[in-house]
């Protein structure tokens, strides 16, 4: 059995292609993507700006000032710490959030992190942790952990 040979097909250049209509479908989800990551980084700052407050029984416009008090200090080291770490924002995303530098987001975990050496206070943490994953699941959020 002999097998033949297909003719050489040639193909003559064609002009540069039309824009598919798939394009404007990725352009608008892209568009989509990018409103639903800052809907994610304002959902987690509320979540844990409310959370901390209520926790330490402050207003939660209370962590939006510069300065504060020990316990102002301690709670917006808790909301930045929630937002970094049990929500898997960057150190730029949670700085930004917070009106801070990366810095300050570094310095405000490693402070949670060294309170969570009390086991009571380890078990506080996780407590607050675990709430704050539902809030964000019933909302809807996408959790980057």
């Amino acid at each position: 059995m002999v097998l033949e040979e297909e003719p050489a097909v040639s193909v003559a250049p064609t002009p540069a292609d039309p824009p598919r209509a798939g394009t404007a479908f990725a352009a608008r989800r892209t568009e989509a993507s990018a409103t639903s990551a800052v809907r994610d980084r304002q959902a987690a700052y509320l979540i844990a700006t409310w959370l901390a407050a209520s926790l330490h029984r402050i207003s939660p416009a209370a962590l939006e000032r510069p300065r504060g008090e020990r316990d102002i200090v301690l709670a917006r080291q808790c909301a930045i710490y929630l937002v970094h770490v049990v929500f898997g924002f960057d150190r730029a995303a949670t700085a930004a959030l917070f009106h801070r530098d990366r810095r300050t987001v570094e310095r405000a975990c490693a402070h949670i992190e060294d309170l969570r050496e009390d086991a009571a206070t380890d078990r506080g943490f996780d407590a607050l942790e675990r709430r704050a994953l539902a809030l964000a699941a019933s909302l809807g959020l996408e959790v980057r952990r």
